[in-house]
């Protein structure tokens, strides 16, 4: 028997949950930190009165609430996560239509609003996301074919549609990665396959439409297709090839990035580009295994017995949009898709997207325990 009283014994009891899953969590937030630093201490002290420190004090704060937020969501009972989820879901549900409404409009967007007295931004479509999932994973959990036809089966597709179509009007891409990570749970839990088909078919259309029609940025949306789609490559991502190329396969180097001086947001959309030049082909191979290494994990208590499927249908839910979202932000940078404006999970710079992931995170933690 283990002492209680030895350090093994209170770390492991600590972190009683999946250690592969810590690590990579323990190690993208430290180096978040450092590369945070070096893709923003040119424009902050440009901006910021020589305050080249403002950017990196403003996400180390994000990720030490991180941090915290993380212990304390892996240490609650799973099944709280239920409740908290429909409260969530109202919540965002009213902020996603303030923000659209009201918002604070930065690049064409109202996306975030703003807290009085502490004077920080929020972006409630972080909470809708991590709501609307953790929701869906008990709804599911509860898998009956009959439960299927009942009115909550239409009650949770009209929340799959009200949140993905209402973070679409100031988000179109976050709108359908959410809309596909819904679909994919929806698959796991072996809804059925000819509705699921139905279903997918009509509510994305109907998201585009909303989007579209009624969207902030509708024609943005638009015009980004249209010149991928003819091969015409923007500013920052021509900036994007150039800072990865002068990466080469081993890169310049912490700290000696000259296209941090030339790439817009190299801080937070274009930050993947900044990682290449300074850490390599090696670096950037290295970040993409440390994602897809956290879905796969995510997706392994699929095989554990000793959970329910509402704790499965959580760590599978969140882990693969968490998964996505890298890709995609990946993908974009390297030119493979349209510019999305969705963000580096934990190393992007952003204070409410950071925190969300911490807890999501913290979710996934939570649930691989023994």
């Amino acid at each position: 028997m283990d002492d209680k009283n030895s350090v093994e014994y209170r770390i492991n009891k600590g972190f009683n949950g999946d250690i592969v899953i810590w690590s990579i969590v323990i190690l993208l937030l430290t180096w978040s930190l450092l590369i945070i630093y070096s893709s923003s201490s040119s424009i902050a002290y440009r901006r910021m009165h020589n305050s080249s420190f403002y950017f990196f004090a403003k996400h180390l704060f994000s990720v030490c609430i991180g941090f915290c937020v993380i212990w304390i969501t892996y240490k609650m009972d799973y099944r709280y996560f239920a409740s908290l989820s429909k409260l969530g879901l109202i919540t965002s549900f009213v902020a996603l239509i303030a923000s659209w409404r009201y918002g604070v409009n930065i690049n064409g967007a109202s996306r975030w609003i703003m807290i009085p007295i502490i004077h920080m931004s929020f972006q409630p479509a972080d909470l809708a996301q991590m709501s609307l999932l953790v929701n869906l994973a008990y709804f599911l959990s509860n898998f009956r074919r009959e439960y299927f036809k009942s009115e909550n089966s239409v009650k949770m597709l009209m929340w799959i549609f009200f949140i993905c179509a209402l973070i679409s009007l100031t988000k179109f891409s976050k709108g359908i990665l959410l809309f596909v990570s819904c679909a994919m749970m929806m698959f796991i839990s072996k809804y059925p396959l000819k509705k699921l088909f139905v279903f997918c078919i009509i509510i994305s259309s109907l998201i585009l439409i909303v989007a579209l029609c009624f969207g902030q940025r509708g024609l943005t949306i638009i015009n980004r297709i249209k010149h991928h789609k003819n091969n015409e490559i923007s500013y920052q991502t021509c900036r994007s090839f150039e800072a990865v190329a002068n990466g080469g396969i081993f890169g310049r180097g912490p700290g000696n990035s000259a296209y941090r001086f030339f790439l817009p947001y190299s801080h937070s959309d274009y930050v993947f580009p900044i990682i290449i030049e300074e850490y390599g082909i090696i670096g950037g191979i290295f970040i993409v295994v440390l994602y897809l290494l956290l879905a796969s994990r995510g997706m392994l208590v699929l095989k554990k017995n000793n959970k329910d499927a509402f704790a499965k249908l959580v760590a599978v839910g969140l882990s693969f949009n968490i998964c996505m979202q890298a890709l995609i932000n990946i993908s974009v940078t390297l030119g493979l898709f349209p510019s999305t404006g969705i963000q580096l999970p934990l190393i992007s710079m952003g204070g409410t997207s950071t925190i969300f992931g911490c807890i999501e995170l913290g979710m996934i933690l939570n649930v691989t325990k023994d």
